[in-house]
């Protein structure tokens, strides 16, 4: 029985061995101990963080257009308040010395996995690299009176990175729905943004190691689409395996 502590950068931890581990012909399982690092997962990224957005003003005919603005919201993580806050300071802060009376809430629905927003602007969620779609909105939104919401049509998926496969390219493969994949453990960050934090499964869950021989073990962080968890690539996560034959007792 052996423990190997691995560390790398990013959503991904590679480490090659130098001998080889030898396994010969006794079967082999491996277990997760621990997995170690900092929540640095950027759900709020480059080419979908746009707020389209249109002030209603009198055209001078007696009629209303509307004037687009385009804010930006810094790549980072966020949660539906976090949002919230940054669209409503900007917005405050934009039109203060304006004297219009214009509003901005959005908030979500635990019960159905959707958010709800009452706004005095007009929101083009239908644009290319909209925030919206993260939202669940992907059409315009119209200006409505104070305290009237409107539904997003699909779910938040604002946390859908949040959501951690842990996959080990030496075990036996498993699926998740039709898709094959190394499972090793999965877990859900349930953290604040920057804070630390360790996984250390309660009940250790060994897997039979696929390889007489190993070279290489790659430790992977997936979400459920087999995607990396885009953690920022300074971001150090430290990993410990339990390596053990099949008729080991802990």
């Amino acid at each position: 029985m052996r423990t190997y502590t691995l560390s790398g950068k990013g959503a991904e931890v590679n480490v090659r061995f130098s001998p080889t581990i030898d396994l010969g012909n006794t079967p082999h399982e491996i277990a997760l101990v621990s997995l170690q690092t900092t929540h640095m997962v950027s759900n709020i990224k480059e080419g979908c963080n746009d707020l389209h957005y249109s002030v209603p003003v009198d055209d001078g005919k007696g009629g209303i257009e509307y004037e687009g603005y385009v804010m930006k919201l810094p790549t980072g993580t966020y949660t539906i308040d976090d949002v919230n806050i940054h669209i409503y300071s900007a917005l405050r802060e934009e039109f203060k010395d304006t004297g219009k009376k214009m509003h901005f809430m959005l908030d979500g629905e635990e019960n159905t996995q959707k958010c709800r927003i009452s706004t005095s602007f007009r929101l083009d969620f239908d644009i290319a690299g909209s925030v919206g779609p993260l939202l669940g909105f992907t059409r315009k939104v119209n200006p409505m009176p104070f305290g009237e919401f409107v539904f997003s049509d699909n779910n938040v998926t604002l946390v859908k990175d949040f959501n951690v496969i842990v996959t080990c390219n030496v075990v036996e493969s498993g699926y998740i729905n039709n898709r094959r994949a190394h499972v090793l453990h999965q877990f859900y960050i349930d953290k604040r943004p920057s804070s630390i934090f360790e996984v250390r499964p309660p009940e250790k869950v060994f897997h039979r190691v696929t390889r007489t021989r190993i070279d290489d073990i790659t430790i992977r962080l997936e979400n459920p689409e087999g995607q990396f968890i885009p953690l920022r690539s300074d971001t150090d996560p430290v990993v410990t395996l339990l390596l053990r034959t099949a008729d080991d007792d802990i």
